[in-house]
C-alpha cells in the first residue's frame, strides 16, 4: 500500500501489555505523537476497537468489515460502510458537526483529497 513512509509512530498491545478494549494502546499512540485526544480521529471496525478509542477520549468513526458489520457499533461518533463513502473534507465537516470545537483545531498536515 505504500503507507509506511507516512507513518511516524506505531503502538500496539505488545507495547502496553493490554489489548483493546483497554484504551492503553490509544494513550500510547497519543503520547508518541504528542497529541491530545481532541486532536485526532480514530477509525475502527470492531466494538473492542471502538471502546478503546472512546475510552481514550478519541472521537471514533466506525467502518465495519464483513465480519463485524452485524456487531453493535452504536457508540461510534459516526458510522460509514466504507472509507470510500465520504471524501476527507466531508468527513471533517461531519466531525465538526459532532464536535464544533474541532473547527478551531489546525490540521497537523495539509488536507487534500486530490
Amino acid at each position: 500500500m505504500g503507507l509506511r513512509p507516512h507513518i511516524t509512530a506505531l503502538a500496539c498491545a505488545d507495547d502496553v501489555g493490554r489489548a483493546k478494549p483497554d484504551p492503553a494502546v490509544y494513550r500510547a499512540a497519543l503520547a508518541l505523537l504528542h497529541l491530545r485526544p481532541d486532536e485526532v480521529i480514530a477509525f475502527e471496525d470492531s466494538p473492542n476497537g471502538l471502546a478503546a478509542a472512546k475510552g481514550a477520549g478519541v472521537l471514533c468513526v466506525a467502518v465495519p468489515n464483513p465480519l463485524t458489520v452485524q456487531l453493535p457499533l452504536d457508540h461510534a461518533d459516526l458510522r460509514l460502510t466504507s472509507l470510500a463513502d465520504m471524501a476527507l473534507e466531508e468527513l471533517i465537516e461531519a466531525i465538526i458537526q459532532i464536535n464544533p470545537a474541532a473547527r478551531a483545531q489546525e490540521p497537523a498536515w495539509p488536507i487534500s483529497s486530490s
